[in-house]
């Protein structure tokens, strides 16, 4: 935002008092950032059909000040366009990560394969986690993987053996100090528990 008010003071300061050389200024400003715009990740087709809206509304402008005025509201909406195109794609990174997670928390999942999975590097999925889930790669999978280990406790059929293999432990005894910890009991106890 702030260079762009660089940018924009530079336009009124070449320009003279000819209003159609202004326009033609901030016509070409306007050009750089729907590039920009798009560069980043908005969508096409809405910052054409801003442009072809605020084209009209700018011939329409007849003083310096209005069109300072427009090209300031032209220049938000451009943020926060890109601003919210940037929130949409972090939220399906997310979402998706989120799911193949839940599709495959049986396996032994690694950060890089979710980031794989999503098309992304592993550390901008780890610092995205973070900073949206506010929880690691490693302790969401634990959670995922001891809500599943519940649910599987409370089947008698199942040795907790088993049950650590499907949850995606191949170490029975880690699977148990790991329940233990986020429970406060032993599966076993848990399940006396439960059953």
């Amino acid at each position: 935002r702030s260079i762009l008010d660089i940018l924009l003071g530079r336009v009124l300061l070449r320009s003279t008092t000819n209003l159609a050389v202004l326009k033609a200024q901030v016509l070409e400003l306007m050009v750089m950032l729907s590039r920009a715009a798009v560069e980043a990740g908005a969508d096409i087709q809405h910052i054409l059909g801003e442009n072809l809206d605020s084209l009209q509304i700018l011939l329409q402008q007849k003083s310096q000040e209005e069109i300072c005025e427009w090209i300031l509201q032209v220049i938000q909406n451009f943020t926060t366009t890109v601003f919210h195109t940037r929130n949409l794609e972090r939220i399906k990174i997310i979402s998706d990560g989120l799911d193949y997670i839940q599709n495959n928390y049986a396996k032994n999942l690694s950060l890089t394969d979710v980031s794989h999975a999503v098309g992304k590097s592993s550390s901008y999925l780890k610092k995205v986690l973070r900073k949206e889930m506010g929880i690691s790669f490693t302790g969401y999978l634990t959670r995922i993987r001891l809500e599943n280990s519940e649910r599987l406790l409370r089947d008698p059929s199942l040795s907790l053996a088993e049950i650590a293999q499907r949850v995606g432990y191949n170490d029975q005894s880690y699977f148990g100090k790991t329940f233990k910890k986020h429970y406060g009991l032993s599966p076993a106890r848990y399940r006396k528990k439960v059953i």
